[in-house]
């Protein structure tokens, strides 16, 4: 069995600042969103496909100007309530675990009542459990673990090499979309879904 690359650990995340390991964490989600379906309610899809983008969107806004203007734990249990079938579920937390990732990034500088180390720390759990669940969403397509696995590690590889700041602060914005530093969500080609 061939060697597939290792996701980054909460501890491997913890060597950027809270805005990448967001980043991190969109992009992993963005990779299983078309994996997302909904066969049970199919009624639903439109609406469940709508709170999956509107997590993914609001996490990435995020993570160009380090501001979350809606209700990130709103989008959060909605992108949960989608889920139904296997794939589907792990996708929707994926999405989910990025936008709580980015709420908790964004209110964690804005009030000393809150426990910083804790929060911080958060963020980075959030995006492990996102990548994870990505993972199982893309394992549940042929061969799509390996191929996603490969790309996260190379966006963690490439964050790093950014260094657009430390851990816990927010660090400089970064685009997490194609069009930005990171390039294609699928450096070696999408697989075959």
């Amino acid at each position: 069995m061939p060697n597939r690359p290792k996701l980054p650990t909460e501890d491997d995340l913890k060597r950027m600042p809270l805005g990448a390991i967001v980043a991190y964490a969109v992009r992993c989600a963005r990779r299983v969103q078309p994996l997302y379906g909904c066969p049970a309610h199919v009624a639903e899809l439109p609406k469940h496909e709508a709170a999956i983008e509107w997590a993914i969107s609001l996490a990435e806004k995020f993570c160009l100007s380090h501001e979350v203007k809606d209700a990130a734990y709103g989008a959060a249990y909605h992108a949960m309530d989608a889920a139904d079938s296997a794939a589907a579920k792990a996708a929707a937390k994926a999405a989910a675990a990025a936008v709580r990732a980015a709420a908790y990034a964004f209110d964690l500088p804005k009030s000393a009542v809150y426990d910083q180390p804790l929060y911080a720390s958060r963020v980075a759990a959030e995006a492990v459990e996102g990548a994870k669940a990505a993972a199982r969403a893309a394992g549940h397509a042929a061969g799509g673990a390996g191929a996603f696995e490969a790309a996260a590690q190379a966006d963690f590889a490439r964050l790093l090499q950014l260094k657009t700041g430390s851990y816990p602060k927010l660090g400089q914005p970064i685009d997490p979309t194609k069009n930005g530093p990171l390039g294609p969500l699928w450096p070696a080609g999408e697989p075959d879904w």
